[in-house]
């Protein structure tokens, strides 16, 4: 049997953090929740904890954290998650719109594994895991703002690997292709109908479970998990 981890998510409310959680409690782990608006679907259970926070908040997110590890020093695995995408020309978004982009999709990630670090690093092996994108892969057309952090949580996650390894914290990050999740309501565009246009939630989960169970001498620098066909659908 695999030991027992305690992990820490960033956005939990919906969508791949929601089933990353789910998938971990269900093998026995332990789960702190970190989101702006809760997770109504994992309220009550025995091992998951709940903490609000907007996430773009860097004021916030350090005051959580801090109360976060202040409760749990037993947290050996964390899981950079959250974010949000906006997909337009560039000129389209304002200054404003910018900074939340990067402070949500780039810098809760770098703000959270600084915090996390000083404690994780206390366990003989212990895990960083980002969930990245295909967009970190290849820029695309009016994805400037979500490439930008994409590319900037690969880079971050490729130096990290190395400051980090020789005490015992590994560093991996998951690239999904296109999910069927929340992501896409604010959005013109979806994956397309078909089951092969889209990435199954439980392969993720899949991909995180298999970083976490690997031999303490192993990591999984980068995982990509794309779709069978790369189709796009433009919303009715």
């Amino acid at each position: 049997m695999k030991a027992e981890r305690t992990v820490l998510i960033s956005g939990t409310s919906k969508g791949v953090g929601q089933a990353l959680a789910k998938s971990l409690l269900d093998k026995g782990h332990a789960v702190i929740g970190i989101s702006r608006t809760g997770a109504t679907s994992l309220t009550g259970q025995e091992r998951y904890t709940e903490y609000l926070c907007d996430l773009s908040d860097a004021i916030q997110l350090e005051q959580t954290v801090r109360n976060v590890l202040g409760r749990h020093r037993s947290i050996n695995a964390l899981v950079c998650n959250a974010g949000a995408g906006q997909f337009r020309g560039l000129e389209e978004f304002s200054s404003a719109q910018i900074l939340h982009s990067i402070q949500l999709n780039l810098l809760s990630h770098l703000l959270l594994a600084r915090h996390c670090l000083p404690i994780l690093q206390q366990h003989p092996c212990s895990d960083v895991v980002f969930i990245g994108s295909e967009s970190a892969l290849k820029g695309q057309k009016k994805g400037t703002l979500y490439c930008a952090a994409k590319f900037g949580v690969r880079g971050f996650a490729q130096a990290l690997r190395q400051e980090v390894s020789s005490r015992g914290v590994r560093v991996s990050i998951i690239h999904p292709g296109m999910l069927r999740t929340p992501f896409f309501d604010t959005l013109d565009f979806e994956p397309g109908p078909d089951e092969r246009h889209a990435v199954r939630l439980s392969e993720v989960c899949h991909a995180l479970n298999m970083i976490l169970d690997a031999h303490p001498s192993t990591v999984f620098d980068e995982i990509v998990v794309r779709p069978l066909q790369h189709v796009i659908a433009p919303k009715k």
